[in-house]
């Protein structure tokens, strides 16, 4: 405890009990011990590690992040960050601790071998037919719909998500190890990989089939000498280099972008195969693929789809229980618009600020949007029967953007985009104040603060040492 009069710091008053928990004080004292504490972690780990392999340590309140590139690094960091705290009175809960591995979303939209063998024969069921067909479930062996399961997995077995995959077309065949050669005569031919129902009439569909079905394995036509593969897209162009015109074109672009891919997905792999181990006194930290840090839904894949479905099912659930109450009161559509746009879009767009918007994730935000648009209208699709209409069935759709002038509301993208400009206009303005120290050091009531606070990370410092 250090006294203050007259706008100076007094010597040092040892304190041997601490403040009740609730206490007005309470929280300022413990963001002056966290600040320090991090403070002489990243210090020292710039003084180990250097600037480059040096990790990021976050803290906000006690919830705390230690991110970085160097599993040695960021191992060393929390060991700093628990001796620090330990030597202040503050214990880290090792069973509230996680590590989590992010590599990015490396997913290739490869089409199934089932589903292309469909594609190309015109064979199999439809899509409504095959949601349709009864399978049995890969946890409890229970018969049930194929359009269900997915549902059923998330309601009676959550923790068994991402780790089953139901395969229900015919089972992908097993290639051999390496790349094959091929040698195959002259159009119109088939595909000489086995199980491959594919038929080319061309030698260019026959090249193109290849480069996107079976990119590791070489194929050779007759007739066609001097076809070699592109090393960007892996397609096959004539010559020993490809040409500025193929390097160019849209095929080339969509190649190397598939290429590249696939690239990643099998460096994932073989990373996810070495991953380090992280330890807390002695003791293994769980590793996990999704954690909520501040309310948000982070996962391994480092994208925002996970957090905006997690906002989605809640805003789903307000917008439910107050729907009802808004209903049966006979609400006005501009007092209901309201309503929504205070307590339901809030919880929808938790977050959004940080996100990165990708289509599917608009259209998922987009489509609710326009759903309680037409809620608080009550302005639903309908279909007109056969009976009165010559044409047969017929669905009517409202128009979207007149729901929306009607219902008094904005496109969902337009909060989105107010959103992030209203974050990143505050971000531009606090941003230099965080960088350069030197501009809390210019304020006059901060000056003591900072001489002690710097005292106090030293005396840290030399108490490691000792």
């Amino acid at each position: 405890m250090v006294p203050k009069r007259g706008g100076q710091f007094g010597a040092a008053v040892p304190t041997t009990r601490g403040v009740r928990q609730g206490d007005i004080i309470s929280p300022t004292l413990f963001n002056i011990i966290v600040d320090a504490v991090l403070r002489y972690v990243d210090r020292r780990a710039l003084e180990y590690f250097g600037a480059n392999l040096m990790p990021s340590t976050l803290f906000y309140a006690d919830d705390g992040m230690i991110s970085g590139r160097d599993s040695q690094a960021i191992q060393g960091s929390l060991d700093t960050v628990i001796a620090g705290f330990a030597r202040v009175g503050v214990k880290v809960n090792r069973g509230k601790t996680k590590w989590m591995y992010t590599a990015g979303s490396t997913q290739v939209n490869r089409i199934q071998h089932g589903a292309y063998c469909n594609l190309v024969t015109g064979g199999s069921d439809s899509y409504v037919d095959r949601g349709r067909m009864i399978v049995k479930c890969p946890v409890c062996a229970m018969d049930i719909q194929r359009r269900c399961l997915q549902r059923h997995l998330h309601n009676l077995h959550p923790e068994r998500i991402g780790q089953t995959r139901i395969d229900f077309f015919s089972p992908t065949p097993q290639r051999a190890s390496g790349p094959r050669r091929y040698v195959v005569g002259p159009p119109p031919v088939g595909c000489p990989v086995p199980l491959c129902p594919y038929e080319a009439s061309t030698a260019t569909n026959l090249f193109r089939h290849f480069a996107a079905r079976h990119t590791e394995d070489d194929l050779h036509i007759a007739g066609y000498p001097g076809y070699n593969k592109c090393p960007r897209c892996q397609q096959y162009v004539k010559g020993q280099e490809p040409s500025a015109r193929h390097l160019n074109s849209a095929l080339c672009q969509r190649g190397k972008k598939r290429w590249e891919a696939r690239e990643a997905e099998e460096e994932l792999a073989r990373q996810l195969g070495n991953l380090p181990t992280f330890y807390i006194e002695g003791r293994e930290i769980d590793r996990v693929d999704e954690f909520t840090y501040l309310g948000k839904q982070v996962s391994s894949e480092d994208d925002d789809l996970r957090a905006c479905l997690r906002n989605l099912a809640k805003a789903k659930a307000k917008w439910a229980a107050l729907s009802r109450v808004l209903k049966k009161d006979g609400a006005s559509v501009a007092y209901k618009s309201r309503i929504y746009l205070i307590v339901v879009s809030t919880v929808l767009l938790y977050g959004a600020e940080t996100w990165v918007i990708t289509d599917r994730i608009r259209r998922i935000l987009s489509s609710f949007h326009h759903s309680c648009a037409r809620h608080i209208l009550r302005c639903y699709i309908c279909r007109v029967p056969a009976d009165d209409n010559p044409d047969g069935d017929r669905w009517i759709y409202p128009s979207t953007e007149a729901v929306l002038h009607k219902a008094k509301l904005q496109p969902i993208m337009d909060y989105t985009k107010k959103r992030q400009e209203v974050f990143h206009s505050n971000y531009l303005v606090w941003s230099p104040l965080f960088a350069e120290s030197k501009t809390w050091k210019s304020a006059g009531h901060v000056r003591n603060f900072t001489r002690y606070h710097q005292q106090f990370t030293s005396n840290l410092e030399v108490t490691r040492e000792a």
